[in-house]
Parts: structure tokens; sequence; C-alpha cells
């Protein structure tokens, strides 16, 4: 089972997938099922999990990126990676309750997945993930110049 993703592969998506990591991981080729995601953000929230109890804290959140991102280095467009944590961290913590559980990571990821898989067949192919990179790349260039008042 091919559970190893690109954190490209969903655009700016997975940060948290791909934060609990000290590289990037290597490319993909071939389709990825909504199952081999699934269980890839599993594995990747209970590394970010860093207590073990069972939710993530906006610091256990901020330290996974800080280890994928070493030296507050900026990500394209979206600030350095303690900032991208705290914006991804309020747009999952769907409850509000200052905890991500494993199911509201889930459904992001989940969701995430579902908006790339064009044709809604539950696989994403490498066009569609080249889709969602082009996409994301619009929309962070679009966000930049939004903040830099262009």
């Amino acid at each position: 089972m091919k559970t190893t993703l690109t954190t490209a592969a969903l655009t700016s998506a997975l940060v948290l997938l791909g934060a609990a990591h000290a590289q990037a991981p290597a490319p993909v080729e071939g389709p990825i099922t909504k199952e081999d995601m699934l269980a890839d953000a599993t594995m990747h929230f209970e590394k970010a999990d860093i207590n073990g109890d069972g939710v993530l804290s906006e610091g256990e959140m901020a330290t996974a990126a800080a280890e994928k991102h070493p030296e507050g280095a900026p990500r394209r467009g979206r600030g350095n990676a303690k900032q991208a944590a705290s914006a991804m961290f309020a747009r999952q913590d769907s409850n509000n309750d200052g905890a991500i559980s494993l199911e509201e990571s889930l459904a992001h990821a989940e969701a995430r997945f579902d908006r790339v898989d064009a044709d809604g067949d539950g696989v994403l192919t490498e066009e569609e993930r080249a889709a969602a990179r082009a996409d994301g790349r619009a929309a962070a260039r679009k966000a930049a110049e939004k903040r830099r008042g262009q």
C-alpha cells in the first residue's frame, strides 16, 4: 500500500501530514486512494501528538511544522512554519475547543482529498495532483498580492 504523500500532492493541503516529518517525503508516483491517504494522515497525526493524549495542541502542531521547516523558513507566501501551523490549527479546530482530535484532522484531510479528486472516483491521479498544485500556487500568489496591497 502506498501511504507516503508528497506535501504538494494536496496543494498547501495537509501541512499537518507533512509537518511531522523532519524533511519532505519523496513524491509518490501513481494513484493515491482515499484509504491510503487517510491511513497516512492517521500515522502523521499520531507522530505529531507528542504527549500522546490523542489530540493536537497548537504547540504540537507548531513543533511539527518547525521540524519540517527549520529556522522559520518561509513557506511559499504563507509566512513561516509557525504562522502556517497557527492558521491551519484554526481551520482544523472545527469545534473551537483549542485542540484538534484525530476525527477533526481526518475530516479536514478527507475534505481536501475530495476537493482534489476532480472526478470523484476516490483516487488521486498525478493529473489531479498537478492541477491541485497549480491551483494552490495561484491561490498563494493571489493571497500574497492581497497582503502587499496590489
